[in-house]
């Protein structure tokens, strides 16, 4: 209690002993009598007395004369406030400063004096509630205490009003647009269920949830709500504005482009990064991976990782298995794999390491090109077929036998000296002996062919009966002996054989190779498209041709084949901050727009990360930088449109307050923006 009149203040409990003290002193001094002036003994017995009132803490209290001022919060989040009872308030400031002065204010984003008189005191209009208390004796506050504290302020007492301390509001928090789904936040600290009508109507528990709905069709906004009203319905319904249709280009990268789509040839794809800023979704329509160059590879997994970029690859007979896809870029970004999941082909990979090998061009050696070459096959190979990768001159010499193409891919290979004959048949002898049937295998061996060859016969029957296709890379100078007994033998068990003279160029020769002996996977007879998921109200049709493919772990599977075994023919899924969606056949138009309409974005610049904070005033923070280097000195700037039909524009600096950072606060928006 502030109190407004005097009083004593005794502490009882210690002023009974010091009084027991005092008494025993007076009785002990009658009794012994002592001879000393009367004047003596009274202040003696006056200085009893006062100590014994010393000892009992005695205490007057004097009233302070100047006045108490109590601060009353009407901002809006007080409502729920017992005080905001006018009878109630009176009550509790009499009981709490009985007789003392006081002068009431009341504050919101302002202070005032009077307000207008009803039993229920009402709310004071206010952004941001602001608590500027005058130069008094002290202050009694009523209010939730939501303010910044001011610079200095007067001893100030806090009435604790229990219905503040968890007032019982439902809130729509947020709401928000992205891929054609809706996402309303809401929060919900009342321990009633609130209804949400909303595309759907669903119940609404106490709890925080993040609610998902498809976007509805043909309108222009959409409105949220809770229901029913409670002290705070201000926050109980959103309005959303459906974002106007994507202005960024779209790219089309191959033949026969549709309409709206901006024609590129695979030749003119950018390779500045700063050109895939532009598009809001890129198509590659039945590209081999050699039509695009490892720089243009590599903007594309950028576009989609850091730019939050829509990728689309579109099959066909030059695109997944049939493009040579495997190994690649696009292999990694498809949520499609262009190779099967399980073993299918032992591949056998052989490097010449005779004498004739030991010549150099330049610091290397024709046997450190060989092995190079070999080796750089390896991520291109289908990653869970088996690998047996060696060299051969007097003896056979594997470096590695039945690995998967992927953990081969990883291995460091012994230092080889390039010596002795080529002894080639014993090499092709050694392999048939060890070999198993059952999987086929595909051995592909890079040599000059400086060998002989005696037993043709024998070797063809063993290379068969053993499921063996014999493919050749010819880097010899000339004819050989030899010659034309293997390249019967590779006819005859199905191989083939390129020829490569210039060392500089058996890395290219023998990818080649490999691509005209891998399987092509395409599927030529037509076959029914069911469209899943995010697609299924597009028409099953018959395509033709396809890609045989594989869908990958974690990707969302969008149409497959109705045969039994019901191969994927189309899936996405994110790949960084981006969505890559593949179809295995030849989307017509219907598809690719129904599909853009999903996953169009505009790219983000990651070098810009962009905060907001929402409120009543509106916070904007922009971090810059590019490799962990501060962008300093952008123009940046913030434009605010309304949502008149004629559109009013206003645009505001956004200025940098650090290195990096560049902040802006504004007033929030009133009105649709």
């Amino acid at each position: 209690m502030l109190a407004g009149l005097p009083f004593v203040f005794l502490s009882v409990p210690t002023l009974i002993i010091s009084a027991a003290l005092a008494l025993l002193i007076l009785i002990i001094t009658l009794l012994r009598r002592p001879d000393m002036p009367r004047s003596s003994q009274l202040l003696i017995f006056l200085g009893l007395l006062l100590l014994t009132l010393t000892a009992g803490q005695l205490s007057y209290l004097q009233p302070d004369p100047r006045e108490i001022v109590v601060m009353v919060d009407l901002s809006p989040s007080t409502r729920t406030a017992q005080y905001r009872d006018a009878k109630f308030l009176q009550q509790r400031i009499h009981a709490l400063l009985d007789q003392t002065p006081h002068r009431i204010l009341y504050f919101s984003d302002d202070t005032r004096t009077q307000i207008p008189t009803s039993d229920i005191l009402p709310d004071l209009p206010s952004t941001k509630t602001i608590f500027n208390p005058p130069p008094v004796s002290a202050i009694l506050l009523f209010s939730d205490a939501r303010f910044d504290l001011p610079p200095t302020a007067p001893p100030t007492f806090i009435a604790v009003d229990p219905m503040l301390e968890n007032p019982p509001d439902a809130a729509i928090k947020q709401l928000e647009i992205k891929n054609q789904v809706l996402s309303t936040t809401i929060s919900n600290t009342s321990d009633k269920i609130r209804n949400l009508q909303s595309p759907t109507t669903r119940p609404i528990p106490p709890g925080a949830y993040i609610l998902t709905d498809l976007l509805p069709q043909n309108l222009s906004l959409i409105t949220t709500k809770l229901n029913p009203a409670d002290p705070w319905p201000e926050n109980d319904q959103l309005t959303l504005r459906f974002p106007p249709p994507i202005l960024s280009e779209r790219w089309w990268i191959g033949p026969n482009p549709p309409p709206n789509f901006k024609s590129i040839q695979p030749q003119d794809l950018p390779t500045d990064s700063s050109a895939y800023l532009t598009p809001s979704i890129i198509i590659l329509n039945n590209l081999p991976a050699s039509a695009l160059s490892q720089t243009q590879l590599d903007r594309l997994e950028q576009y989609t990782r850091d730019l939050t970029g829509s990728l689309v690859l579109i099959g066909g007979d030059h695109a997944f298995a049939a493009g040579g896809y495997a190994g690649t870029i696009l292999d990694s970004l498809s949520p499609l794999s262009s190779s099967p999941p399980t073993p299918t082909i032992h591949w056998l990979l052989l490097a010449d390491s005779s004498g004739s090998m030991s010549a150099t061009i330049g610091p290397a050696t024709r046997f450190d090109l060989a092995k190079q070459s070999l080796t750089a096959l390896l991520p291109h190979l289908p990653p869970q077929d088996p690998i047996s990768i060696g060299s051969f001159a007097e003896n056979l010499r594997w470096w590695s036998t039945g690995k998967s193409a992927k953990e081969t891919a990883k291995i460091s290979f012994p230092q080889i000296l390039p010596t002795g004959p080529t002894n080639l048949e014993p090499a092709l002898l050694q392999i048939i002996s060890q070999s198993q049937p059952g999987i086929p295998k595909e051995l592909l061996i890079l040599t000059d062919a400086d060998t002989k060859i005696e037993n043709p016969a024998a070797l063809e029957k063993g290379l068969k009966e053993k499921q063996i296709r014999l493919h050749l890379l010819l880097i010899g100078q000339g004819p050989t002996p030899a010659l034309p007994i293997l390249q019967q033998l590779s006819q005859s068990t199905g191989g083939q054989i390129l020829t490569e003279l210039s060392p500089r160029q058996w890395t290219a020769a023998i990818q080649k190779l490999f691509s005209m002996i891998s399987p092509t996977r395409l599927i030529p007879d037509p076959i029914e498209v069911q469209f899943l998921n995010d697609l299924k109200s597009l028409p099953a049709r018959p395509v033709s041709p396809s890609n045989r493919t594989w869908l990958k772990k974690d990707a969302t599977l969008l149409a497959e084949s109705n045969n039994n075994d019901k191969p994927p023919l189309a899936a996405q899924w994110n790949f960084g901050s981006g969505i890559v969606t593949a179809f295995s056949f030849s989307a017509n138009t219907t598809e690719i727009e129904s599909l853009s309409k999903l996953i169009a974005q505009p790219p983000r610049d990651p070098r810009f990360q962009i905060t907001w904070t929402p409120g009543p005033t509106l916070h904007i923070r922009i971090d810059a930088t590019d490799n962990q280097t501060y962008l300093n000195n952008e123009p940046l700037t913030l434009t605010l449109l309304d949502d008149s039909p004629i559109p009013k524009r206003e645009i505001k600096n956004i200025p940098q307050t650090s290195p990096g950072p560049y902040e802006l606060s504004h007033p929030a928006p009133t009105t649709q923006t």
